[in-house]
């Protein structure tokens, strides 16, 4: 068994899609075993897993290096979205959008993981390797949508292509090379 790669498609996020039902046991699961790993296990408390895998000795302390990887991601996405509310407080069409982009995006990363596994029993299928699996790819769908809203976040004077939201003063971080 192993983890799959995790491939960002941001282009297929669309509002209003159908969340998979597996989705909520996959999150649920995973908030579980998080919990109880974090009590249990005597892993390392680095924040990013390349770091804490190097002396994880368990899959169990390798399941917290892992949990611990997604909520370090999960924390800077959130601080970072809350700064781009902030920042567009001004302009409640672009709060607007910007709330219905996050919860699309939420529905997409839910969906990928998902599709990522998607057998009925993930313990019986993927093994004790499945809790890990799915925080990585959190972790990685995370990291890319909060480079997304950074970008948001920190604009560059002058780019003509970049979807300018004027009240609110949003503009991608790095210009598109042509």
């Amino acid at each position: 068994m192993k983890c799959v790669s995790v491939v960002p498609a941001p282009d297929l996020v669309r509002t209003g899609e159908v969340i998979y039902e597996g989705v909520v046991q996959i999150r649920s699961l995973l908030a579980l075993s998080f919990v109880a790993f974090v009590m249990v296990a005597a892993a390392p408390q680095q924040k990013r897993f390349e770091d804490c895998s190097k002396t994880a000795r368990t899959q169990r302390e390798l399941t917290t290096c892992a949990g611990n990887d997604y909520k370090s991601a999960d924390d800077e996405l959130n601080r970072t979205y809350q700064q781009l509310l902030k920042k567009a407080a001004g302009d409640p069409v672009a709060v607007q959008k910007i709330r219905a982009a996050q919860t699309a995006w939420v529905a997409f990363s839910d969906a990928h993981v998902a599709a990522l596994y998607p057998d009925a029993d993930k313990m019986k299928e993927y093994g004790s390797i499945f809790p890990m699996c799915v925080s990585l790819a959190l972790s990685d769908l995370t990291r890319q949508r909060t480079r997304m809203l950074k970008a948001m976040l920190n604009p560059v004077e002058g780019e003509a292509c970049a979807g300018v939201a004027p009240a609110a003063g949003l503009l991608p971080a790095t210009p598109r090379e042509m």
